[in-house]
């Protein structure tokens, strides 16, 4: 078991609750406060699953980052647009490992917000990915100042932006304010509502949602696997 001393929930580290005889000796200077761990085990759950639900949402930009540098990666072409080329490339490069830093400091969290221990050793080391965190954060936003500040304010590269500015303002047919529209109007007839009711009657689950267009998720060896 865990000492009672150890257990977020029962005591507030730095300013928090404590016990009677260390309160009685503070009281009379100031009122307790609450200010970084503990706040009892509705806190704690609460912290713990914003915190997990913070790894799935860097995991997911994780493969986002990593797909989009294929894209980008190696640079291309020379001079200007090779130097280009390369800073879109490290803004890639870096936001993946921003992400990747941040799931370490994720589960640095959850070491103790989910286990409802002072856990010392996970909090130093969330303070040192933390900062490792914010320097990669550091590199993605130079190389995009480098684009926006030095290139991009360059004449000829003015000219070539305000020429998109106008063909950009050429009238076109707005397709997606109608689709927009279509939206609306079926949200607000309530056919929107009637086609998920009728969905849910014709399938049981997501699972068979998706195996009816050919992806059957419980098949280890189906073609769309390998």
């Amino acid at each position: 078991l865990i000492p009672d001393e150890r257990r977020l929930s029962e005591t507030s580290y730095f300013g928090g609750h404590q016990d009677e005889s260390n309160a009685s000796k503070f009281s009379e200077h100031a009122p307790s406060r609450r200010l970084l761990l503990g706040g009892g085990k509705g806190s704690l759950a609460t912290q713990c699953a914003t915190t997990i639900i913070g790894v799935e949402w860097n995991i997911a930009y994780l493969a986002l980052h990593i797909n989009a540098a294929k894209g980008q990666c190696p640079p291309r072409g020379f001079g200007l647009l090779e130097s280009v080329s390369r800073n879109l490339c490290n803004v890639d490069i870096s936001s993946a490992i921003t992400s990747f830093l941040s799931i370490i400091l994720y589960v640095e969290w959850i070491v103790w917000q989910c286990t409802d221990e002072l856990n010392l050793a996970a909090l130093c080391g969330s303070g040192a990915t933390a900062m490792l965190a914010s320097m990669a954060g550091i590199s993605t936003a130079a190389s995009g100042m480098y684009a926006a500040c030095d290139v991009a304010q360059r004449p000829l590269i003015g000219v070539l932006i305000r020429i998109v500015h106008l063909v950009e303002n050429v009238p076109t047919p707005n397709f997606g304010r109608r689709l927009v529209e279509e939206a609306r109007e079926r949200v607000v007839s309530g056919l929107f509502e009637r086609e998920i009711a009728q969905l849910k009657q014709d399938y049981q689950s997501p699972e068979e949602v998706f195996r009816s267009i050919g992806y059957d998720f419980k098949s280890v060896g189906a073609a769309w696997r390998q």
